[in-house]
């Protein structure tokens, strides 16, 4: 591989790395997983993905207490998560398109034990031209309604290990999903921090600013709220006895 594709694939690992932890799962489970046999992998990767697809859709929402309900939505379908992913813009149509590929994967191996021999080279084998095509290019995440002619050279990888074709195009999908809600995460500070000017120019305006800035550097420095509030503000005491 080239200087460019290697630096590119250690930023996209150390995207996923982080995406995991936030996750909340064993470090380093995606790298393990393309040394799974293929019926593990495709069940485990199915597994991960869509709880990222949560993570997203819960992450860009803002509200947690939504997790529930969107993690027992479908992940196909007219109200599924791929469709609310898609109504809101979060990830590329090709990335879509690989999702929907794995979950058919995983719908065909999952229900019955006989599929834990599945292997992906045979399921390959069994394609014509065009739909041998159209996997290994879903699989990478590229458009499959372009004309786009596959080298030997990736043929011959797809047929070898599409294990590791698939793991490839997840890759793609998770470091997306790390990078979208890191661009959600820096839009909530920033909004948090044009409102609080906000708040701050307005009671300017009042003549509270200076108020305003004591109590902020008060809860910064670990004091509650009502410190430090003028004996005029404080609550009106009862006639002494």
């Amino acid at each position: 591989m080239s200087d460019a594709t290697d630096k590119l694939l250690a930023e996209q690992t150390q995207a996923v790395a982080r995406l995991e932890e936030k996750l909340g799962v064993p470090k380093g489970l995606f790298n393990k997983l393309k040394d799974e046999d293929d019926w593990s992998f495709i069940i485990k990767m199915q597994a991960l993905l869509e709880t990222a697809l949560t993570y997203l859709i819960k992450s860009t929402l803002g509200r947690d207490e939504l997790e529930d309900f969107i993690e027992k939505l479908n992940l196909q379908g007219r109200t599924g998560k791929l469709a609310v992913v898609k109504a809101l813009s979060l990830l590329t149509n090709n990335h879509l398109k690989y999702l929907g590929q794995l979950a058919e994967l995983r719908n065909k191996v999952a229900h019955k034990i006989q599929y834990v021999t599945f292997t992906l080279s045979e399921h390959l084998k069994g394609m014509n031209e065009k739909a041998f095509k159209d996997f290994v290019l879903t699989a990478l995440v590229l458009p499959t309604d372009v004309k786009f002619e596959l080298s030997k050279e990736l043929q011959e990888m797809a047929r070898e290990n599409p294990r590791l074709l698939l793991w490839m195009g997840a890759l793609d999908c998770l470091t997306s999903v790390y990078l979208h809600n890191q661009r959600a995460e820096e839009q909530k500070m920033l909004a948090a921090i044009y409102e609080g000017f906000y708040v701050r120019s307005k009671l300017k305006d009042q003549g509270l600013g200076g108020l305003f800035q004591n109590r902020l550097s008060d809860l910064c420095s670990g004091k509650g709220l009502l410190s430090n509030v003028p004996d005029e503000a404080a609550p009106a005491q009862g006639p002494e006895k």
